[in-house]
């Protein structure tokens, strides 16, 4: 992708701003994007921000190694949506009923 970036960021892109963004773990992988060796002087030179919300660094890094593991027990189909809420009720995923009806359908 740096790539694709540094195409882009190689036309006239003199206003041109990115701001990196990330939740919880998300944040933590944002601030080690923008610290990567990968991560260009070119693009640094465009970095307006990095936006880290609620992230706790040792709980999201200790995480990771079972990641695999729990994206590999979630079912890759479904015979129903309904199917689909009761799944993640009863797996701990969603909580709240009302909020599983309204993002569970979306993923």
């Amino acid at each position: 992708e740096n790539g694709r970036i540094s195409k882009f960021l190689g036309q006239d892109r003199k206003d041109f701003k990115i701001i990196v963004m990330g939740h919880s773990l998300g944040g933590s992988l944002a601030v080690r994007l923008v610290n990567s060796s990968e991560m260009s002087q070119q693009l640094m030179s465009y970095m307006k921000a990095v936006i880290c919300v609620d992230v706790s660094e040792g709980t999201a890094l200790a995480s990771l190694p079972s990641l695999s593991q729990t994206i590999e027990s979630i079912p890759k189909h479904f015979e129903s949506v309904e199917d689909a809420i009761h799944w993640h009720l009863s797996s701990g995923s969603s909580r709240n009923h009302v909020s599983a009806q309204i993002t569970v359908p979306s993923r």
